[in-house]
């Protein structure tokens, strides 16, 4: 039987909800920064290297970069698997109008819940040259969307999670980018597994 729009949009809502204070209370974002600073003790040290200090801001864009990766999990990859719709009373089939609402409504909230001034100053990092060296800077703010969207464009969900490698490796560590991605890619699934857990408590209530 198929979910009202008004149970939909709860669901919706609560998932949002549920993804970035799971984030938060599952400590990603500090395992996500230990594991680089343990990659970069087993790499940096030998070639007499330091890792970056990473500040307030570094840490809330690693969070900004994880909500939008997160959202594209779940709007993209997983939702579909909680609604369906029979075809021909036998065939069941991803139902895209309901799919296409609860998206709104998720993004939508997510929106809300991380509109605070402190989001709206993080921008995302990209490179501003590539000779006669490579240099970094801030671009343009991250807009929640926009990422998404981005993941959506690069097709196959293994070029989802190259992209999202690289954009957290851009977050950590530019001038260490190759160990960076590494620990981005590492942290790909995780994200992944938090957002299943999460669709699956809201659509079992």
């Amino acid at each position: 039987m198929p979910i009202d729009r008004a149970e939909l949009a709860a669901k919706a809502e609560t998932a949002a909800i549920l993804i970035i204070e799971g984030l938060l209370e599952v400590d990603l974002i500090e395992e996500l920064c230990e594991a680089y600073q343990q990659a970069c003790n087993d790499t940096l040290r030998r070639l007499d290297l330091e890792s970056r200090k990473l500040t307030k801001k570094d840490l809330t864009r690693l969070f900004l970069e994880c909500v939008c990766y997160a959202a594209y999990v779940a709007i993209d990859q997983e939702v579909a698997k909680c609604l369906n719709r029979r075809r021909l009373l036998v065939r069941k089939e991803p139902d895209r109008e309901a799919i296409g609402y609860f998206a709104t409504v998720f993004l939508n909230s997510l929106d809300m819940h991380i509109d605070e001034p402190k989001f709206g100053t993080v921008r995302e990092i990209v490179v501003t040259a590539t000779t006669p060296e490579v240099l970094f800077s801030e671009g343009d703010p991250i807009e929640v969307r926009e990422r998404v969207a981005s993941y959506t464009a690069a097709g196959e969900s293994e070029n989802a999670v190259r992209l999202f490698a690289q954009r957290i490796a851009l977050a950590l560590d530019p001038e260490n980018y190759p160990i960076a991605q590494v620990v981005g890619l590492a942290f790909a699934e995780p994200t992944g597994r938090l957002v299943r857990a999460v669709l699956k408590q809201v659509f079992a209530e």
